[in-house]
């Protein structure tokens, strides 16, 4: 992560923010369903059915397998969606059972307002270090 402060725009606040050490560009989409494993502890959609997930758009391909890594790295679970036909359009992807909800939804509320995350936060919504 390097040290120097960039400024990027905020569409939901119609501001510019300076982006914070630590922490790396992560605009979720809001919380959905999909059929993506718990973040918290990886347990599957049962028959078949969708549960609740949260994608959120990163900046670049490199960026998102960063982020992917950073929540490896304190044993939750996360995918990268990359498309090679939509390489503008890239998310990181997270699910959680129905144990797990309240996580996701604290992790969004976490992320949302500043399009930020970091190691932090994770540690914050069930990380373990």
């Amino acid at each position: 992560m390097s040290e120097e402060k960039l400024t990027t725009y905020c569409f939901t606040c119609g501001t510019q923010q300076e982006e914070e050490e630590g922490t790396l560009f992560y605009n979720p989409r809001g919380i959905g369903n999909n059929w993506i494993p718990c973040f918290v502890c990886g347990k599957e959609n049962e028959n078949g059915k969708c549960q609740k997930d949260m994608a959120a758009f990163v900046r670049g391909k490199e960026q998102g397998e960063k982020i992917v890594a950073l929540f490896v790295s304190i044993k939750l679970y996360a995918t990268l969606d990359f498309r090679p036909s939509e390489p503008d359009w890239i998310q990181v992807k997270v699910g959680a059972c129905k144990d797990h909800e309240p996580n996701l939804m604290l992790l969004y509320l976490l992320t949302a307002p500043r399009h930020r995350i970091s190691q932090k936060i994770l540690l914050q919504v069930g990380g373990k270090s």
